[in-house]
């Protein structure tokens, strides 16, 4: 079956995003989503540590002197900064898809709907037991 969170196929009860296909529940799916998104702030708090870690670097081997080393270490280090922001944006616009489709997937329950006779009725007998107003 084609999922319709992740629109990838399943054949298991429950989809790798979280979608239970025989309830038809997105709850696993929306919960799975924010957790993928907590470890994807961590590990954005990672990659600025590291970053600011290898600027400090980069300023050491500066002051030693080596020219080239610390070319090389700040091309390495700007590479690799492009190619994880490029990863986490795609991984983040993949999140907001998977949870805006399980958000549109999720339903209300329905509405019990009561007759124009049965309000009258309790209105009525809402009335006749109210201590000071009879009817006359």
């Amino acid at each position: 079956m084609e999922c319709p969170v992740c629109e990838s196929e399943s054949t298991s009860r429950r989809c790798e995003c979280g979608f239970d296909f025989e309830t038809r529940s997105v709850e696993g799916a929306i919960a799975k989503v924010k957790e993928e998104a907590a470890a994807a702030k961590t590990r954005e708090r990672r990659a600025k540590a590291l970053s600011i870690l290898g600027m400090v670097a980069v300023i050491g081997i500066a002051f030693m002197g080596s020219l080239t080393l610390t070319i090389a270490v700040a091309a390495i280090l700007v590479a690799s900064s492009l190619v994880s922001m490029v990863v986490e944006w795609r991984q983040q616009w993949d999140r907001a898809k998977r949870l805006t489709a399980a958000r549109e997937l999720k339903q209300l329950p329905e509405a019990r709907m009561i007759e124009r006779d049965q309000v009258s009725a309790r209105l009525a007998r809402r009335s006749r037991t109210c201590g000071w107003y009879r009817r006359a």
